[in-house]
């Protein structure tokens, strides 16, 4: 949007309308107003095929409707009020022309021929969409007459905005119809229509049914007109500024008030940009100005010249808004009914003009005040007592005398005045002349004008049509008064434009370069007043000059710096900046090359401003050999492949004792001496609190990293026994055409999965860091067909967001030819089908391919398939340049294909490359890739790297790492490109960076270390930076020590490659990967808004745009167990219409079948065709796609429960408890993305069991998001009744944070256990210190995995049962579980071993061991032992699911049992009850012993007690062990204290630190009250002082929890937290949290949220109630007075589920979400919600008896007079015994 102004003159040959593409700049670029006859000029417009296919489908719709179906409005009925008048077959056509004549009522002036063009080609262009019904014919028609510009007259006036324009519209298509008044581009008259389309063999259009109201519904001609507003109006915005820059310089004002960090401080966008743009017209040392230097400043200036950019910002801004509504608008579906093929009319309202009726109304108001505040800086040039600057005269010291003869001085009270001359006439020549007097006056009345036209005609309505149009609006009178308001606005700043051009030339000196531009510009036109002129021949020269954006050109074309601050960038990315508390940066211009000096590197630093750079962080490396890499000339396609030649390969530009500057984005900002280095750093850190981390490199090496510029990293399949053959002679294409090579790859990589090739890429990548290389191309080319070729590059796709690393996509879908194809075919495929599925993809951003590729050579392609291969992607809208595989294998003349296809860069291999390729290289800029590691490993000759060099052409070098050869290191690379090669050590370290970037493309931002390049650095341990030739083939992780022949002496033995920096970020330390994925916010930096819009595409309607799918699930991920379902053809014929109720019916035959599958193979319809291919991860909120930041958060929450990296079973839709289920399929998780997207302040979504069931209108105070899981009539919770409902659709089993979207990783689990075991130690123990402790149990799945971790935070010794191999070693290799075995004897073994050394050495003592095998056999076997092993011990099983998967058998392995559970389901439960009786009777024997046993509230207990177990006291039915609620949580609970978390959304792990920061000091706080009042008891209440004793150990536990969390790195997925707190620690907490979000120490919002497992979150009789004594644990009016009281006290989204931890039916449990926003609402929010949700629970437990909630509760009540809570009154035990004798 913002650069689009650029390319205004640019016009295309052809405009492709699509349905979807349109926007305002483009418009106004093919459709320009012409000559001075107004014929308007353009490009051919015409319609993609694409679109012409949805035409005709529609029209088929329309077809079978009016043929089929009685009434359908508009087609066989009358319109508006006669909508219930039905006609027969023979009057629909007449019904239609009718339509039009009657509509034809259009009054007034006509409108331009430019705006008629452009209106017709908008209304074609809303057509074309394929919702409304038209035939091509009608299509063609509107295209003969806008390319023969054959238009029809359409009045201006006499459209109310509903049903869109009618009477404009119905006046155009009359002219298409042969009756009316038609423009004659041959006569240059209005004529006749009917002899206007004769003379220009045009047939009449011939309507039929439904035409007529397809082509006047909508509202093209609002948006046509609002369109040119938007163009105009941002036109004008951007030059005025620039023209108010001159009138600050001619009123010599002072420019503190456009300071940068003044309006980042305020926040605005717009305003940042307009302070920018105006700093950068006035002086700066680099352009200076001899009127700002020789003049005096006011101390403070008027409004109208210091509030520049808080009065334009907010124009720029507005214009965004109106710009977006627009393009929405021209590419919307208004039509009425709109079609919705195949059968599908639906009446709706589409065409109403409200939005951009509003949108221009706004920007009319908007655009006005340009005028407004532009009026007044004009007077004040003109009035001279007002017209300089006032400076007070020191005493004694004569004042500054004028610097012009023009200048009027004056004196008053002790001030000397400097003002220009009355009326801007020469001094004296004012009273005979009037100078600019009367312009003025024109100023001011246009003013007047604009301010009546800004009345907003939206904000009217009138009924029409009998009533049933009783809603209008107004929108075509807003757009055409919005044109008429910046056409005023233009001449208004003309005016200013050209008087401020006079006063600048009465003052007679010059001033910087951007404005004498300006005024050259204008003084070609308008001369200077010498005297009277005729005033508005200069007014309209300068009014024409703004309306062609003149001005704005004349500063840009200066050079590439201006042009960038003119054209903005997108206002996302300055609100990004402004984040930081940074303004925007410009567009990265490349640097002129000259001598490499630190002379030169501070001239660079000077041309680029200071506020360019982001102060928040960054780097200063100090005192280092600086390999620089400078010197690079631009390429083939200029600076993107500028690249070193010849002779200049040898200089790789070393500077010793330098410096290097990088900022907070990781962009290098200066390269200078170490001296200057240490002043720049003083400097900044004085302007902008700089505070840089200081890297000092005495001793070492500071290089560029490597480029890679030729990889196959993204492959499958062992390829290691082709070896063996080529050892034995035998030739790369024989091993081809025997199924190896290429082919057999290719096959493996079919069959794997997406996520397998995401993780060999990324571990691939690692190793490739490890070496240094820092920027790699990536090729596709193992797939050959369109479905694996597109996954390899979603692949890349997916990889690019993850790392840090600059990876470049390479499409080589020609890299061989298919079996059964042959290369003609395989071409063709390429160059048709596989790159337009491309061009697809890369609109939706599911991948990023920047080069295309083609393996040439004899058995392969052509050089004429290569030629028609790489032309095809330089033609197509990717405009792929190219780098390809030429000459290895025979001579292909890759000269000469390079000379056809002007996409090529570089070509790779050569090793037969000939003289005349070489000279072609030279001549056309092209790179040479040369590729040592495959030219040694097939023994071919080494490529002519020598001579092209010697020729004055550049190489460039890459590894190829390939299944054929497995090389990631490019130091090897090196070594062998000198030794096979004959390169210099120098030639081949220029040919592996910037040499090597330029042939992928990216030499303008990496590949050298110059100012504006991203920071890709390699520090070295070693000052002889030669090392890494001598040691690539194997030597890097020692240096040589002692000196060299040069006296060099290298004394660090360590990795020659000391540290690796990407993007300014520390990558590899001393070899080993530190931070391979960084912050999320830093993963997706360089992602646009739109990026991720593949999020909320919705549910496909056509068969075309069903996502492809191979029915096979992904074996590299965890898949949730086939449910136990007995189906019967009731419930399958069920199941299969509720899931094939959510598409459109032509769909139903496809997926029908694909449904049933899924249904018998896994006892669940997933509709795994609809999962997103690209990877779920958390995205930073403002990268997500929506309207409300509300529901981006929500989205934030999903998007984390259903990360590969957070849930159990990704796929399934599971995040933790085998059954814990976010929605139920994939159509829901589309559905409620895109509602997501949709949602507003007024509107709240209904979730029912994961069905999106509604956006339902509501109070901005109402949640954003309502969720019930499972709530299911009572009599209907049994687990059979839950599989059934699964089954069905229709229910699903939430589990707790599952269902609500407020899971965040094992941590929460983790700390819950942490605290338990902790307390658990000191309440059955006595021990503070568990050293030394052993800590029995199982589980290591979902949150079960959290044991072993918190084990080791509490110093124990956890030894953990599993019997899932996946599971232990995911938790082993995540460094959770110290070491495991698989056998029981080994376990027990190390038991005994850490008992006796107390643990580990380590801070807390703690480690944990995994038992690979069932758990009953650990009990058993530690039951069996002499000594008592084991003091404490409980269980983690999902027994809550005890039957589905949730509890193993022992006896049977685990894949035979998994396969039982649904296969024999009987004979498994049968298994695990006998399981669980044997392991009970174990634990007995144990706590015979001694041991201390509790049920972690997963139900073990009470299944246990279901199977038969020996779980029961003696004749009760009370279990013999308490659940841990009871013994150890209950009173905690009761405390208030509870699993309190949140997110931070950004994503960036600073903001979490902070929130730690934040969290910790509040509840050290706390902890700090209670130690006085303990302390003090006397100067509080008993009950004060009691609730602060109780308290206290809470608080304690808590804090030491949060100042340690960041050292237990527990944080997966989403940037969170959680921590134990109470009432008032968590509403601190969270008002504090919202000041730092509205301050901006938070980059984005916070969400808090908690377990359901809480305080007052779940009603549970087997755990969390457990300890409710009075017969109402089984009652659930806790969690639905949670549930409910929390909706009405601020809480953005609450959720009810059935079920929880103890399994369906056994708990109801309610959870919340509050976001945080930095608003005084969310302040109050989190105060009155986090109070409730906390006392809810604490009231319940004291009225059930509980000591501590009763000691809370009455000390709360003395605080709080709001808080009247029934007290409970303990009633004796010996009255009752009296009663009622036990």
């Amino acid at each position: 949007f913002w650069s689009a102004q650029q390319n205004k003159k640019e016009m295309p040959a052809q405009l492709v309308l699509d349905g979807c593409s349109l926007t305002p700049f483009l418009l106004d670029t093919v459709i320009c107003d012409g000559d001075k006859s107004h014929v308007a000029k353009s490009s051919t417009v015409t319609v993609s095929t694409t679109a012409r296919a949805a035409v005709v489908r529609a029209r088929e719709a329309v077809q079978h409707v009016a043929d089929t179906v009685d009434t359908v409005y508009g087609v066989t009925t009358g319109f508006g009020a006669l909508r219930n008048v039905k006609l027969n077959a023979n009057e629909l056509s007449q019904l239609q022309i009718n339509l039009i004549r009657s509509h034809a009522a259009g009054v007034g002036d006509c409108l331009s021929l430019t705006r008629i063009k452009r209106f017709m080609t908008v209304r074609t262009n809303v057509l074309v969409k394929g919702h409304s019904g038209v035939r091509l014919e009608v299509i063609d028609c509107l295209l003969d007459c806008i390319n023969k510009e054959c238009l029809p007259w359409v009045p201006e006036r006499g459209s109310v905005g509903c049903s869109g324009d009618l009477a404009p519209s119905s006046h155009m298509v009359l002219g298409m119809m042969g009756e009316g008044k038609m423009w004659n581009p041959s006569t240059g008259k209005w004529d006749l229509a009917h002899n206007v389309l004769k003379q220009h063999n045009i047939e009449p259009l011939q309507l039929q049914a439904k035409e007529g109201l397809s082509l006047i519904n909508g509202t093209h001609c609002i948006s046509t007109l609002l369109a040119e507003a938007v163009v105009r109006g941002l036109h004008i915005a951007q030059q005025a500024d620039l023209v108010a820059s001159c009138t600050i310089e001619a009123l010599r004002s002072a420019t503190n008030a456009f300071i940068a960090e003044v309006h980042a401080a305020k926040g605005h966008p717009g305003q940042c940009q307009s302070a920018r743009r105006i700093r950068n017209m006035l002086h700066t040392p680099e352009d200076p100005s001899e009127i700002h230097v020789q003049s005096v400043h006011n101390v403070q200036d008027a409004y109208s010249i210091r509030c520049v950019p808080q009065v334009h910002g907010i124009v720029l801004e507005t214009i965004q808004f109106a710009h977006d509504v627009c393009v929405k608008e021209m590419n919307a579906a208004t039509d009425n009914p709109l079609v919705f093929p195949p059968n599908r009319l639906i009446s709706a309202g589409n065409f109403h003009g409200e939005y951009p009726g509003k949108a221009a109304d706004m920007l009319a108001i908007a655009i006005a005040e340009l005028s407004v505040i532009s009026e007044r800086r004009i007077e004040r040039m003109l009035n001279s007592s007002i017209s300089g600057p006032t400076v007070k005269v020191i005493e004694g010291q004569e004042p500054v005398a004028p610097t012009s003869t023009n200048i009027i001085m004056g004196s008053a009270g002790g001030e000397v005045s400097y003002s220009l001359p009355p009326f801007l006439m020469k001094r004296g020549a004012a009273g005979l002349n009037n100078g600019f007097m009367i312009p003025h006056c024109t100023a001011a009345a246009l003013v007047n004008e604009n301010k009546v036209l800004c009345h907003p005609a939206s904000v009217d309505s009138i009924s029409t049509s009998a009533a049933q149009e009783d809603h209008v609006s107004f929108g075509l009178y807003a757009a055409l008064k919005a044109t008429r308001v910046v056409e005023n606005v233009e001449r208004c700043i003309g005016i200013e434009l050209m008087a401020a051009i006079q006063a600048l030339d009465l003052l007679e000196k010059k001033s910087t370069s951007k404005i004498e531009s300006i005024k050259n510009l204008v003084r070609k036109e308008v001369p200077f007043w010498e005297q009277d002129e005729v005033a508005s021949e200069g007014m309209d020269a300068c009014f024409e000059m703004l309306r062609d954006a003149r001005v704005l050109e004349a500063v840009a074309s200066m050079n590439s710096s201006n042009r960038s601050l003119l054209s903005l960038q997108s206002l996302e990315t300055w609100r990004v900046d402004i984040a930081s508390n940074e303004v925007p940066k410009p567009l990265l211009q490349n640097l002129p090359t000259e001598p490499s000096s630190s002379m030169h590197m501070q001239k660079q630093m000077q041309k680029r401003n200071a506020d360019d750079f982001n102060y928040s962080s960054g780097l200063v490396f100090l005192h280092a050999t600086v390999v620089s890499m400078q010197g690079a000339t631009p390429g083939r396609h200029g600076n993107c492949t500028a690249h070193k030649t010849g002779k200049e390969m040898k200089d790789v530009g070393v500077l010793e004792d330098h410096a290097v500057a990088v900022d907070g984005n990781g962009t290098i900002m200066l390269v200078a001496d170490s001296k200057q280095m240490r002043a720049f750093v003083a400097e900044k850190k004085t302007a902008f609190a700089w505070e840089p981390r200081i890297v000092e490199c005495e001793g070492r090496v500071l290089m560029p990293g490597f480029v890679d510029g030729h990889t196959h990293a993204v492959h499958a399949g062992d390829r290691s026994m082709e070896l063996r053959d080529k050892l034995a002679g035998v030739s790369y294409q024989d091993i081809t055409s025997r199924g190896g090579g290429i082919h057999f790859s290719v096959n493996a990589t079919k069959n794997a999965s997406e996520n397998e090739l995401e993780r060999a890429l990324l571990m691939r990548l690692h190793a490739m860091l490890k070496e240094g290389t820092t920027s790699v191309e990536v090729k596709s080319g193992y797939g050959l067909d369109t479905n694996t070729e597109l996954k390899m590059l979603r692949v890349i796709r997916n990889v690019q967001r993850l790392v840090p690393m600059k990876i470049v996509s390479n499409f080589l879908g020609a890299h061989a030819v298919p079996k059964d194809s042959t290369s003609e075919e395989a071409t063709n495929s390429v160059a048709g089908e596989m790159l337009s599925a491309v061009e697809r993809e890369q609109k939706l951003d599911r991948v990023d391919v920047g080069l295309v590729d083609v393996f040439c050579d004899q058995g392969f392609f052509s050089k004429e398939q290569c030629i028609k291969v790489l032309n095809a992607g330089w033609n197509s809208s990717l405009r792929l340049k190219a780098n390809f595989h030429g000459d290895e294998l025979s001579d292909q003349d890759s000269g000469e294909i390079a000379e056809h296809c002007p996409g090529v860069i570089a070509v790779s291999h050569l090793e037969h490359m000939n003289e005349s390729s070489i000279a072609s290289f030279v001549k056309n800029k092209v790179i040479g890739v040369m590729l040592p590691t495959t030219a040694f490993l097939l023994r071919l000759n080494p490529p002519p790297a020598r001579d092209l060099i010697d020729a004055g052409g550049a190489i460039a070098l890459g590894s190829d790492f390939n299944p054929n050869c497995p090389v990631m290191s490019m130091p090897t690379v090196l070594n062998l490109a000198c030794v096979m090669m004959k390169l210099t050590m120098e030639e081949a370290l220029t040919a592996a960076t910037i040499n090597a970037a330029a042939s992928i493309g990216i030499a303008d931002c990496t590949g050298s270390i110059e100012a504006g390049k991203r920071a890709d650095l390699l520090l070295l341990s070693s000052k002889c930076w030669e090392q890494l030739v001598y040691l690539g083939m194997g030597g890097m992780s020692a240096t040589p020590i002692g000196p060299n022949l040069h006296g060099t002496v290298t004394s660090a033995v360590d990795p020659l490659i000391h540290e690796v920096f990407v993007n300014g970020q520390s990558v590899v330390k001393d070899g080993q990967v530190t931070n391979m994925h960084i912050a999320p916010s830093k993963q997706i930096a360089d992602m646009k808004p739109s990026s991720l819009d593949w999020l909320i595409e919705g549910l496909p309607t056509r068969l075309e745009d069903l996502p492809a799918y191979d029915g096979r699930r992904d074996p590299s991920i965890p898949h949730a167990p086939r449910r136990p379902i007995k189906l019967t053809p009731e419930l399958e014929r069920l199941a299969l219409a509720n899931a094939l109720r959510y598409f459109d019916p032509c769909l139903h035959a496809t997926l029908a079948p694909e449904f049933q599958n899924e249904l018998h193979q896994f006892g669940h319809i997933y509709m795994y065709r609809f999962r997103p291919s690209q990877r779920l991860l958390a995205f930073p909120v403002h990268e997500l796609p929506g309207r409300n930041t509300s529901a981006k958060v929500i989205m934030h929450m999903i998007l984390n429960n259903l990360n590969p990296e957070v849930a159990q079973y990704p796929h399934e839709l599971v995040t933790y408890g085998t059954t814990g289920s976010v929605l139920q399929n994939w159509a829901q998780f589309r559905i409620v993305m895109k509602l997501l997207s949709q949602l507003t302040d007024r509107q709240t979504l209904m979730l029912y069991s994961g069905h999106p069931h509604a956006l339902m209108p509501s109070r901005r105070s109402a949640p954003r998001m309502v969720v019930t899981n499972g709530m299911v009539v009572p009599n209907y919770s049994a687990d059979s009744d839950y599989e059934r409902m699964y089954m069905l659709g229709v229910s699903q089993f939430g589990q707790m944070t599952a269902g609500s979207f407020c899971y965040i990783g094992s941590q929460g689990i983790v700390h819950g256990t942490t605290i338990t075991v902790m307390s658990a130690g000191r309440m059955y123990l006595g021990r503070n210190d568990l050293r030394g402790t052993v800590f029995v149990t199982a589980g290591l799945g979902g949150m079960s995995g959290a044991q072993p971790k918190a084990a080791v935070i509490c110093g124990a010794i956890g030894v953990v049962a599993e019997v899932s191999r996946e599971a232990l070693l995911k938790r082993h290799k995540q460094g959770w579980l110290t070491e495991w075995s698989d056998n029981v004897d080994e376990v027990v073994a190390m038991i005994r071993k850490y008992r006796a050394s107390k643990g580990v050495d380590t801070s807390t003592g703690g480690v944990s061991i995994g038992y690979l095998g069932n758990v009953v056999e650990l009990w058993e076997c530690l039951a069996e032992q002499d000594e008592l092993l084991v003091e404490l011990g409980s269980d983690q099983t999902s027994c809550h699911n005890v039957y589905g998967g949730g509890y193993y058998p022992v006896g049977v392995a685990y894949e035979e049992a998994t396969d039982m559970i649904a296969d024999d389901p009987a004979r498994f439960k049968q298994l695990v009850d006998e399981s669980l009786c044997r392991q009970v009777a174990a634990i007995n024997k144990l706590a015979g012993k001694g041991m201390r046993f509790w049920d972690y509230g997963n139900s073990f207990l009470l299944q246990s007690g279901r199977a038969g177990a020996d779980i029961f006291k003696d004749g009760s039915d009370k279990f013999k062990y308490p659940s841990y609620v009871q013994d150890i949580m209950g009173d905690v609970f009761s405390l208030g204290f509870g699993p309190f978390r949140w997110v931070a959304t950004s994503g960036d792990p600073e903001d979490l630190c902070l929130t730690d920061q934040i969290a910790a000091s509040v509840t050290e706080s706390y902890l700090k009250r209670c130690d006085d009042i303990i302390a003090h008891p006397e100067q509080h209440s008993e009950k004060q002082a009691e609730l602060a004793r109780r308290a206290r150990g809470c608080y304690a536990d808590n804090l030491r929890w949060i100042q340690e969390a960041q050292s237990h790195k527990l944080v997966i997925g989403s940037q969170a937290r959680i921590l134990y707190s109470d009432a008032a620690g968590r509403a601190e907490i969270a008002l504090e949290f919202n000041k730092a979000v509205a301050s901006g120490a938070l980059k984005g919002p916070v969400v808090l949220s908690r377990d359901h497992h809480d305080v007052s979150g779940v009603d549970s009789p087997w755990r969390e109630t457990s300890n409710i004594y009075d017969g109402s644990q089984f009652c659930a009016d806790m969690a639905v007075h949670n549930f409910v009281g929390d909706s009405f006290r601020g809480a953005t989204w609450v959720a009810l589920h059935n079920g929880g931890g103890t399994g369906w039916g056994e708990a109801i449990n309610g959870g919340f979400g509050l976001v945080l926003d930095g608003g005084e609402e969310a302040a109050e929010n989190a105060k009155e919600m986090l109070h409730f949700d906390v006392f809810n629970g604490v009231t319940r437990r004291a009225w059930a008896g509980n000591d501590n909630a009763n000691v809370y509760i009455q000390a709360e009540q003395e605080k709080n007079d709001r808080l009247v809570s029934t007290l409970y009154h303990k009633t004796s035990d010996d009255l009752l015994n009296k009663l009622v004798p036990v």
